[in-house]
């Protein structure tokens, strides 16, 4: 990477701000731990689903499905046509497991729009990030993207807001107002229910390949309102100003967070910025004290790419066919220039299944 090179790149694919400033740096190392044997999520040539162009979450529905949230589907049409559906949701039933990698979903022709975004300006959309189900209601939590000539590929985060629905289904209403501006934490890029409190991640860019990350809590019934969020502000104390947040831990953008029973831990995984290698940590609370990270495998990237990264890691507890222990994560492919030959095919999200490795406190 040249030391010339004075653009903030932002990567919507996978969440994170990344500024590169004018430091030299060196590629980062070959992977020190193995590939682990991952599955491109949700791919059924036969059922019309191509694959998924982006990040993905998930939730469950109570109801034996997990109802999943994906910035982009591309599928395949009756006319032969093989458009990318832009932020769409997809219901997929218990018979779904990670063994067939979700494989099986039928899609229709037409998708339900995923946000009722009535009133957004023209040039803005809307990113799904996380959600969180409350009762028999649901959340979904948003970037805005504002097209900018003067942006980084033409796109900046304009902001991060919450949208809501009574149906656990589309669309969610989107919010009156943006509750977090576009150049603080990512707040939404990560959720965790806990009692009647919702936590909230979101991490920032803080240096070369680096991101800071930090939490929000506010009770479940209020996530539309921002005066209701308290910020960690270290020491196990709480803040009411985002403004005197403090990092929780050096990461990557965005980290996903969820309690595993098993170890009777919170458990966190994330990819640093531009990485190639799945890291965890673990903690004790929602906010941690968290382990130092331990590197757990290569993500399985496009061979014919070397410049290939991964990136929009999320965990997805309740998927069908997990063992004991089994974490289900899913990570986005992205590259900054994509060599010849190489389709869309290689750079679909991937599915992996992972354990926490044994002596990890």
């Amino acid at each position: 990477m040249r030391s010339n090179l004075l653009v903030v790149l932002v990567f919507f694919l996978s969440g994170c701000a990344i500024d590169l400033g004018t430091t030299q740096a060196e590629a980062p190392p070959a992977p020190t731990v193995a590939v682990a044997k991952s599955c491109p999520l949700l791919r059924d040539v036969a059922g019309g689903v191509l694959g998924v162009a982006g990040g993905a979450r998930s939730m469950a529905t109570g109801k034996g499905e997990s109802l999943w949230f994906l910035d982009g589907l591309r599928v395949h049409q009756a006319d032969g046509s093989e458009p990318t559906w832009k932020a769409v949701s997809l219901a997929l039933p218990a018979s779904a497991t990670v063994g067939g990698c979700l494989a099986g979903v039928t899609t229709a022709d037409t998708p339900t729009p995923l946000f009722d975004a009535t009133g957004l300006p023209a040039g803005q959309s809307l990113q799904p990030l996380a959600p969180v189900r409350a009762g028999d209601k649901a959340w979904l939590f948003y970037g805005i993207d504002v097209a900018d000539s003067t942006a980084a590929f033409g796109v900046r985060r304009g902001g991060y807001g919450v949208a809501q629905s009574a149906t656990l289904a589309p669309p969610f209403h989107m919010g009156a107002t943006a509750l977090w501006a576009g150049d603080g934490p990512s707040f939404g890029g990560s959720s965790l229910v806990d009692g009647a409190d919702v936590y909230v991640y979101g991490c920032k860019n803080s240096g070369f390949l680096n991101a800071d990350c930090y939490v929000a809590r506010a009770p479940a019934d209020k996530l539309d309102d921002v005066t209701a969020y308290v910020y960690a502000s270290g020491g196990g104390h709480w803040t009411a100003d985002v403004e005197h947040a403090a990092a929780m831990v050096h990461a990557g953008d965005p980290i996903a967070v969820q309690y595993q029973p098993t170890q009777q831990r919170y458990i966190m995984a994330y990819v640093t910025p531009l990485g190639q290698r799945l890291s965890l940590r673990t903690g004790l609370t929602p906010t941690g004290p968290w382990s130092q990270p331990r590197e757990v495998a290569g993500c399985e990237l496009p061979f014919l790419d070397p410049g290939s990264f991964c990136g929009g890691v999320a965990l997805h507890p309740e998927l069908a066919g997990l063992g004991a222990g089994d974490l289900a994560i899913t990570y986005t492919i992205n590259t900054f220039q994509r060599p010849a030959g190489l389709g869309d095919a290689s750079y679909d999200a991937r599915l992996v299944v992972l354990q926490v490795p044994a002596g990890m406190p």
